[in-house]
Formats: structure tokens, sequence, C-alpha cells
């Protein structure tokens, strides 16, 4: 029978189930089982379960409204559902325990799955992990199907042998999941369930109806007292395994090693001291001794009066050699796993292989062949990697005698110095947290206590009370962690950013030292009161060694997948490693990773096959091509890797570029009006003694923005990035992955109101930077701009004022200009005054060029430093550049886009140029402004006369709005047209010249939104021939 199993009669699934059942009911079907009322599907039965903070009594109205077919329910039920009377007709069986009770049914409506499969269940504080993955690859070289159901997933091989993998949400599964999944197990001929079985589920009865072949104890040590009162109730449900679910005539392991239990009651971590192994061994005996069927006990330990114990054994730094032995025969093995601790797992394993009944070489060939386990004191590495890197190793410790076990093992391989990355989960035992601070600082010569998991807590919180312990073992805080590890010095310090605290450890450290990353479980994601981030130990080390090695940067398949949570579509021959990622075939590298984004009017899942043909090494997409195309080649060498999407999965892959490149400071900049002129001048000022970054074109937005972080050289030491959007949730995400160090909103003005409604609608979009900044960010505040001013107020970060405001502190007295030369002004830093000479024109670069100074100054830049970049700022393509025409007539090319503030900007620039000079304003229509666009050009209109410009030439949709307001305004009608074509236009300006009412030394003043491309009229000025042909007025 399939775990999809079909209805049964609720009579057989209550069998041996001791219940009260209102009505005849017994011969109802079932469907399915179900503890969830949101889950809840019609002919279920929805089993009633009271937890630590819901209890799902409260939760019957809604599964019978759901259809559930029957009830189950503790006694009492009744004062959870008084209107009971007036449900349909139901099954309501009443029991003592549902929790229990539950078990029972399961274990009967999957047909007692556990009855066909050898069942090995392994419990304790430590261990369980490694030992199931040791035991599973003994049984695989034994020839069995193991089955695997633990903390790290859920996994086995089905009939086909595919490899199949599930997300663990419990170590131990509640009853109808775990009876469901052994059920599928066992159809698929799966021999051997190897389990990991918490204390948790024992003590909630998860079990029941289940029994075990074999149960296995690790060790008992001081963790989850957080749900346990204390220990003695901690080993209770421990003990449980034993005496209640081992079948008759079962084996039982338990790993006894007095030496080391005795050493830990006199260290920090036994704060009830106790020797737990050898008590579940004494009372165990005892208990069995008088039964019939007692089970066979196999101990397992150092001391040689183990039934299966070491001799002869070293470990060091590449792993373990020893000859181990048991009553019957002697094996010699030799593995790469390292730890006097992973010694014991691998007797413990032998332990369950002699209990199994296998023989010593095929279990001597599976111990072998694992080379590693997910996040138990687990070498990580890269293919190529130098002499300058330490030994890295990742260890899931959450307790204090699992750190300490770990650090005493590392201890063990003498490294020259040892560095501890650490810290402890929120919302769990918070006794034990002091206990491994202390640990730490005893056994360590660094630490970095840092964030783990803190769910709910407060991170500092947290780190204070690891701080408390490590106070108390004698090590002493520094506050340069990086100084300390490089000139080889001891003591610790807080980082509560744990990437912060990794990438220290690993960049810092020596070629002899040996650094451990602990604490945070094989969760690749941190959880915090904001939510959830990805966060995987594993690839951030990876990533820092990569670095330290001096290697090319590089993306390796794994990661790529983990950080998307991408589904590999065919299985690989070999693992792939992508140089770099594209998203345009034109561009595409030999080696890049290509991926397919998809807007409204373009599909890169069509250029799939090109980039195969071009190089790429795999291609990330969010459906699977069509077939049309001939020159695709899925195979197994090109990895295909599926998301729901791409756009989502490029800033992912970006945002931990960022985080990966810890040193490197990101300086974000947004505004509706000059981000691209402010960062030019940021970038003109820093590039004076620093390598960096700057985002070229239009990559200011969710695809141009990672595109540029993906540019990234090892050698960048700041990157500076400007954030363009047109819809709410833009900027938060470009922050999110941007991550910035230092942030501004230059202005804010009406822009993008199609997409934002209103000026209020521009500034909430705005302060998404504001909002999506780390504590520790610097914020630069225009005090000119109120509406920035007043985002700005509730800010906990450092703030950098600016502006013309007396109050700035970076600030701009005597503003002149210089015609076409620009600006020049004085510059305030604080105290300090410089003279500054700009090469933009208008008041509003003053403006940008303050809150570039204030980025800088923000950035550690000093103020000689500042006022030599903006010397050498030069205007952008486009952005308010002085040209000349072949008439001699003078151009302010500002075309690169524009809106209601940036017009007038320009056109008071344009009457600052011209002085006693004619000229004519050739305006394009200003985009996106939804309801405000009639009244925006209105205004322009009007403007252009009120200023005392001499002509309007106006284009596109609002070409008429613009000439009539000019002309009620006053302006010769003669003076204003409007156009739809670019070229009558081009031929009226020119006809101006000929006609002599604008003559050389005159301006034009050439400005439009960005999709106006107002530029195609400057290049027809400048190609006089092309006007005349077809042109006329």
């Amino acid at each position: 029978m399939s775990a999809l199993t079909t209805a049964k009669q609720l009579k057989i699934l209550l069998e041996g189930v001791e219940y009260n059942i209102t009505g005849d009911f017994e011969k109802t079907e079932i469907t399915g089982l179900c503890s969830d009322s949101r889950k809840v599907q019609p002919g279920n039965m929805f089993a009633a379960l009271k937890g630590l903070s819901v209890d799902g009594h409260n939760y019957l109205d809604q599964a019978v409204a759901a259809g559930c077919s029957a009830l189950l329910v503790n006694q009492g039920w009744q004062e959870y559902a008084p209107g009971a009377e007036d449900w349909p007709r139901v099954a309501i069986v009443e029991v003592t325990d549902t929790k229990t009770a539950l078990g029972n049914v399961a274990a009967n409506y999957y047909d007692h799955p556990d009855r066909q499969l050898t069942v090995i269940g392994v419990t304790g504080t430590n261990g369980k992990t490694t030992t199931t993955f040791l035991v599973e690859s003994m049984l695989k070289a034994c020839g069995r199907r193991p089955g695997v159901i633990g903390t790290v997933n859920y996994r086995y091989n089905d009939k086909n042998n595919k490899h199949i993998e599930m997300e663990a949400p419990f170590t131990t599964p509640e009853s109808p999941t775990l009876f469901a999944l052994l059920r599928t197990m066992a159809d698929e001929n799966i021999t051997d369930v190897v389990m990991e079985v918490s204390s948790h589920a024992l003590a909630q009865s998860r079990l029941t109806g289940l029994g075990f072949d074999i149960g296995v104890f690790t060790n008992l040590s001081r963790d989850h007292l957080d749900f346990h009162t204390d220990m003695h109730h901690y080993f209770t449900s421990k003990k449980l395994l034993f005496t209640d679910y081992i079948k008759p005539g079962g084996r039982i392991v338990i790993v006894l090693d007095v030496a080391a239990d005795q050493a830990m009651d006199n260290s920090a971590a036994s704060c009830e001291s106790n020797n737990w192994s050898k008590q579940m061994h004494a009372e165990l005996l005892s208990l069995f001794q008088t039964r019939e069927d007692s089970p066979l006990m196999i101990t397992c330990g150092m001391s040689r009066d183990c039934d299966i114990h070491p001799h002869d054994f070293t470990i060091d730094i590449n792993g373990i050699s020893s000859d181990i032995t048991t009553p019957a025969w002697t094996m010699s093995l030799t593995t790469p796993l390292v730890g006097e601790f992973n010694l014991r797992n691998i007797l413990c394993a032998i332990g369950i292989g002699v209990a199994h009944g296998e023989m010593p070489g095929c279990m001597k060939n599976g111990l072998e062949d694992v080379k590693t386990i997910p996040g138990r004191l687990e070498r990580v590495g890269l293919e190529k990697t130098t002499a300058a890197c330490p030994a890295v190793f990742i260890d899931y410790a959450h307790t204090p005698d699992a750190l300490e076990n770990v650090l005493t093992a590392l201890l063990k391989l003498k490294p020259k110095r040892l560095v501890c990355v650490f810290g402890c989960g929120g919302d769990r035992d918070r006794g034990k947290r002091v206990l491994m601070g202390q640990i730490a600082g005893e056994l360590c010569d660094v630490v970095l206590a840092t964030s783990d998991n803190p769910r709910s807590e407060s991170p500092d919180m947290i780190l204070a009370q690891i701080e408390e312990g490590l106070c108390s073992s004698g090590l002493k805080k520094v506050s340069a962690p990086e100084t300390l590890i490089r000139q080889e010095g001891k003591g610790y310090d807080i980082l509560v950013n744990r990437h912060v605290a990794v990438s220290t450890a690993i960049r810092f450290a020596k070629p002899d030292d040996v650094v451990l990353i602990s604490g945070k479980g094989h969760e690749n994601y941190q959880i915090n009161r904001k939510g959830t981030i990805f966060f995987d130990d594993r690839i951030e080390a990876e990533m820092q060694l990569q670095a330290k090695s001096g290697a090319p940067p590089a993306w390796k398949l794994e990661w790529v997948q983990q950080i998307t949570g991408a589904q590999l579509l065919f299985p690989l021959e070999k693992s792939v490693t992508f140089k770099n990622i594209s998203t345009d075939t034109r561009t595409i590298q030999a080696g890049d990773l290509f991926v397919a984004l998809k807007g409204e009017n373009f599909d890169g899942s069509n250029f799939c096959g090109k980039a195969i043909q071009k190089g790429a090494s795999g291609l990330l997409i969010n459906h699977v091509p069509g077939q049309s195309q001939p020159d695709m080649d899925f195979h197994q060498s090109t990895p295909v890797l599926l998301v729901p999407d791409t756009l989502a999965a490029l800033g992912q892959l970006a945002g931990n570029l960022r985080r990966w490149n810890n040193d490197l400071r990101v300086l974000a900049i947004t505004g509706s009006s000059g981000k691209t002129t402010v960062k030019e001048m940021v970038g003109a000022i820093l590039s004076q003694s620093h390598a960096i970054l700057k985002t070229e074109g239009n990559f200011n937005n969710l695809i141009g923005l990672p595109l540029t972080l993906f540019r990234l050289e090892p050698e960048h030491e700041i990157a500076v990035l400007e954030m363009g959007m047109n819809r709410p949730g833009e900027i938060a995400r470009l922050t999110e992955i941007a991550d910035p160090d230092v942030a501004c909103i230059i202005n804010v003005q009406e822009a993008h109101l199609e997409g934002l409604g209103d000026i209020w609608g521009v500034a909430r979009a705005k302060n998404e930077l504001f909002a999506g900044l780390k504590p520790e960010s610097k914020v630069a505040v225009n005090l000119d701009d109120e509406i920035v001013s007043s985002l700005a107020a509730a800010l906990g970060q450092e703030k950098i004022f600016f502006g013309c405001h007396p109050d700035a502190l970076v600030r701009a007295t005597n503003i002149q200009s210089l015609g076409e030369n620009g600006m020049k002004f004085s510059l305030h830093i604080g105290t300090e005054t410089r003279q500054v000479a700009i090469q933009g024109l208008g008041k509003h670069n003053v403006t940008n060029s303050l809150a570039a100074a204030a980025m800088a100054h923000g950035s550690g830049i000093c103020i000689d430093e500042i006022t030599s970049g903006l010397a050498a700022f030069r205007p952008h393509d486009k952005r308010a550049r002085v040209e000349e025409l072949p008439s001699g007539v003078r151009v302010l090319n500002d075309c690169y886009n524009a809106n209601p503030a940036s017009m007038l900007a320009a056109l008071n620039t344009l009457v600052d140029l011209k002085k006693n000079r004619r000229a004519v304003a050739v305006l394009g229509d200003m985009l996106e402004l939804g309801i405000k666009t009639d009244e925006a050009h209105t205004a322009l209109g009007t403007a252009v006369q009120r200023l005392g410009i001499d002509f309007l030439a106006a284009f596109g949709n609002q070409a008429e709005n613009m000439v009539t307001s000019a002309r009620n305004a006053g302006m010769d009608p003669a003076a204003a047209k409007g156009f739809n074509s670019k070229k009558d236009l081009a031929f009226w300006l020119q006809k101006l010249v000929q006609e002599g009412k604008i003559e050389s030394g005159d301006w034009f003043l050439v400005k439009g939104s960005r999709g106006m491309r107002m530029e195609e009229v400057l290049e027809l000025l400048h190609n006089t021939n092309s006007i005349f042909k077809g042109a006329g007025n």
C-alpha cells in the first residue's frame, strides 16, 4: 500500500486504542489523518493535539466545517465546542490522550510499515546525525537499502535508485507524517530506516505504535532545558526509547565512556554532574535482567572494558587512523573525519553494525566512504587553496558539552592558535549561554561571539549573556579583532553580524591556525525579528577561503542552488563552477551562468540555446524553454536550474556576493533628480585614493544593480551605487541587495507619479532606502529639502546634514556662477572651509556637490581630497553639458531625463548662461507623471515665459499644452511652437538661425524624459543637410 492510501474504516484505525465513540460511526470511511485544522480535507480524521502554545481542541469547529469525518479528542472536549449540537454528522472519538492514540491510529492507517523494515533509532544529545550518516553508508556497502529520517533531511533511494530528499521540519516528525514516510520507504523496497529520535518526540508520544529493532544511546549533556524541566526529565525522556519502543528480542547500543564522562563532570558544561551513559546502562541492565525477551546490550567507547573499543589510534588534522576491536574481530580503519568524538561516533556505528549482523569487511568499506558529515567538524575547503589559508571547520555544536568536545578535539590537533566563531540560538535554553561563553574562553585563543538564530530575542541580549561567560574565563576583550588575529594575539570580541565574524576570522587567521565556525544548525538561513534571511556558514567560509587564496571570483553550482533554492532539473556527472553571472547572450562569456530574465516584452529563456552555444556553463530559468530552439542541447554537463523568479534569484546572488565582500564599503544614492551626477561626483572624489566600482549607464534598477555588483574585483574597496525606481518596493529590494554603509536621498520631487500617485508616494518609495539600513550605516541628509529632512528625523543612524541651511555640517556659502565654466562656492565641513570650483552648471549642482561631499565625509575622506575630487568632476553625457552647433549656437545638452523640478532647474541654468543673449527652450514631454501630467506641463510652459526665454519648441503629446500655456502667459504666438516630428522641430530651429532670429552665441536648452530621446534633435542639428530633406512647417 502506498503512503497515499485509500480510505479505511474507522474501526480498523482504532484497533489497540481505548476509546469512546458517539453514535454508530465505526464503519465511517477515513481518507486521511490531520492535526492542523487549516489542512483538513473532506473525509479526514482531525486529531486535536495539545501543544505548548496551541491546543487543537480550540479548532474543532473549523475542522468540522472543512468536512472532516471524525474527530479524535481528549476527555472534556465539550468545553471547547459549545455549538457541537449543530455540527453535521461526524464521529467523535474520545480518548485519554490524543497524542498517544494518534500514533496507534497512524500505525493502523499505514499498515504498520515498521514491521516490514529494520528500524534503528538513535537518541542522545550529540552524535545522532553523524551516526546516522555513518550507518547509512555502512549499510549501503553491505548491500542494504537504507533510508534516513533525521535533522538534516529525510532521504532514501526509490525502486529506480533515484535519490529522494525531503526537507525535515522536525528531527522526528509527527505520527501521521512519520508513518506515511515509513510506508513510502517500505513500498520503495527500503530495507532499513536509520532514524534520529529526539527527546521532544519521546516526551510527546510521537512514536507510539512504532517498534525499533535497534536502539542507540550516544550520550547526554545539557540541552533543551527550555522544554525539559531539568536534566533528570531529559534523561527519563531519552530512556523511553529503550523501555517502551524496542521490539522483543531487539538490540541496544550504548556509548559508554567512563573516562570521558568523569572529565566532563569537572568541566563548565556539567552544571548537573552525572555519568548519564553509565546510569542509562545500569538502569537498563536492572530493568531487563528479569525479562525473557530482554534486548542484547552492546557497549562502545574508548575504554578497553567496552565491547567495542579502539587501540593504537592517531588523530590529527587529516583525520583518524585506528584499530578497532570487537569480541569477534579487529578492524583497521582510516577516515578523514577529525576528532576523538568522531572516533566515538565510528565506534557507535560499528556497534550498530554488529547488532545488525553485518560483516567487518563491508562495514569498513562503508565507514571509509564517508569523507565528511555536514556540519559535524566538517572541514571546509576548495579544490585549490594556498598555504596562506588556515584549516577551517564547521560544527553545529549548540550545547556546552558539544562545544567543549569539538574544541577539545581541535586542540589535540595542536594548532598554533584556535579561533572560534560561535553564538547561541534565541528562544532556547538561556542557561547554557554563559556556560558556552566560559568554555570557549577557556579553550580558545581568539573568540568572536556572534549572532546565531536570534529568533524573537534581541541578539545583543543573547551576546551579553555569552560575554558574561567569556569574561569569567579570563580572556580579555579587544576592540579590533582583525588586528588581534593578524598579530597572533589572544582575546575576544562581540561581532553581532555573523558574516562579519566569519570573514574576520578567516581573512586574518594565519596558516597554522585552526578556525572553528560553530553554533548555527544545518539551516541555510537565520531567523530574527524581521523574518528569515539566507545564511549558510559553509558558503560563507568557502567564499572567504577563495578570496584569501587569491583565486579569481567564481560561483560553485552548490552555492547557486543554496542561495536561490533552485531545483537541479537533470543529474550531473560532476560539479560545475561558474566564472560569472550573465543575463545577455550578446556579452556572455564562456563559463558564465546564464540567468534567463523575463519581462513584458522579452523572455530570456528563448535564448538558452544561444547561451549554451556561446559557452555558458549553466542555465538559471523560471520555466523550461520550448522545443522550438533547434540549438538547445540539454545534457548532463550543463546544469539547468529552475527557480520561480529569475529576477529575484539574480538579486539573491548579488546580495550574497556583496555580503561576502565584507571589506567593500557601499555608498547608495537615490533621489528624484541628480542621482547620476552625485554618483559621478562621489566617484571622482573617492577614486583619487581608492579602487572603486560604480554604476554605469542606466544600471540602477533590479537588473542593473546586481549586474553592477557582478563586476566586483578583489581590488575594489568601495562601490558607489545608484538606485532608481518607478514602483513601490523596488528601492527596498535594492537596499536589501546592496546593504549600504552610507546612504543619501538627494531630494524628493514629483517624478514617476504614474506608479507612485503623488509626491508623498514618491517620498514613501524613496524612504525605503533609509528604512532598510543597518544600525551602523551613515545617512547623508539634505537639510534644504523638507521632505527628506522629515524622513530622516526618526532614524537612529548617524546623520551627516548637508545643504545651504546654516545648521548643515556640510554646507555652501558665497555661491557664484562661472557661466559656461560652472559654479564656485565656499565649502564648509564642520569648522574647515575650502574654495571649490566645479564644472557642473547651475545652483542645483552645488546641492549635488554637497551631497557628494557629505557621503565622502561619511566615508572618512578629508576636505582637501573632497575639494580636489569635485574639481576633477566632469558632467556626464546628456547631463547639463555645453556643446556648440556648426552655426555657433551654444547648446545646454540636458536631455538624459526630466521631471518638473529638474526642468525648472535647467531653465534657470539657461537664464544664467544666456545673460543678454537670446535663448530657445527645446523641451520634450515629462513622462510618468500620471494625473499630474497636464498640470505639470502647463506650469512648465508658463515658466518658460516667466523666466524671459525667447522661444519655446515643444515636442510630444504635451507639446500643445506647453505652447498654449506659454502663449497665455504672454509669449509671442510665433515664438512658441509645438511639434510631433523631431525633424520638423529641427527644421524650425534651423530656420530661426537662417532668419537671424537666433545667432552665433545664442543658446538652446534641449531637455526631456529619457523616453523622448531628445538627443536625436541635436543629431539633426549637427547634420544640417538631413533637416531639409522632407521637412516643413
